[in-house]
């Protein structure tokens, strides 16, 4: 289980996986939340995975895996630029719990948003 802080203005949105949330004045940024219990899930192996879904979520090169702390949680980021957005997984494991957030910011930025999305990463915490 896990915290999340996101800013009081953010809405759900319809998703057909995981809980799908965002910025009410900005439809085109969201943030996508996947939850699994998987101690047997290597770190390796959540990178091929999540860099295997990121390539049908993009068209855009997915820049390699770069090592992150999350919540004080070891956790991995991905990244697939394209001319109108950046898709950017984050990969967190916390003991047999697994998350991954997927943002979806708009090109151009929108500063406001994309600094709002990832303020919401950086803020899950392990309950």
């Amino acid at each position: 289980m896990f915290n999340l802080r996101v800013p009081a203005n953010w809405v759900s949105r319809p998703s057909s996986q995981g809980l799908t949330i965002g910025p009410a004045d900005a439809p085109d940024a969201s943030l996508t939340i996947f939850s699994a219990t998987d101690p047997n899930l290597s770190r390796r192996q959540m990178i091929e995975a999540s860099t295997s879904y990121l390539s049908t979520l993009s068209s855009g090169r997915i820049k390699p895996a770069q090592t992150a702390r999350i919540g004080g949680m070891p956790a991995f980021e991905l990244v697939a630029d394209e001319p109108s957005r950046k898709t950017k997984l984050t990969g967190v494991l916390d003991g047999p719990e697994r998350y991954v957030l997927i943002s979806q910011e708009p090109r151009p930025a929108r500063t406001g948003a994309n600094a709002q999305l990832d303020a919401a990463i950086r803020s899950i915490r392990s309950r």
